[in-house]
């Protein structure tokens, strides 16, 4: 995700500038959403678009999205934290994992536009 934020696609290692350019598109351009937080999110979503189930089997389609698991597409198998495979993959992706921080803070800096 930062290298797709920051259009560094080929680039070799990124950079903490990188990761700071990134923090900051997501601070001016998105809203947060998280799949942890899918009720808020989807009620966020519809306060900023102005969207509102029109009709009962809208408001029905919608709720099921809320309650149903949304499965991973493609199954993988669990990574213990700690173990060899989780420190590699993290130290791999250590950037986008600070970037994921960064959302979660947003997320929560961002429910203050939402509930005044």
């Amino acid at each position: 995700m930062t290298r797709f934020l920051t259009n560094e696609l080929s680039k070799g290692e990124l950079t903490e500038n990188d990761l700071n350019i990134a923090k900051e598109v997501i601070r001016q351009k998105c809203l947060v959403g998280l799949l942890e937080e899918k009720g808020e999110t989807f009620e966020r979503i519809q306060k900023y678009f102005g969207w509102r189930p029109k009709n009962e089997e809208e408001q029905n389609c919608l709720e099921k999205k809320l309650e149903w698991a949304w499965p991973m597409k493609h199954k993988h198998p669990a990574i213990e934290d700690g173990s060899r495979a989780w420190r590699l993959i993290s130290a791999s992706n250590q950037f986008d994992l600070q970037l994921y921080e960064y959302a979660k803070q947003l997320f929560a800096q961002q429910g203050q536009l939402f509930h005044r």
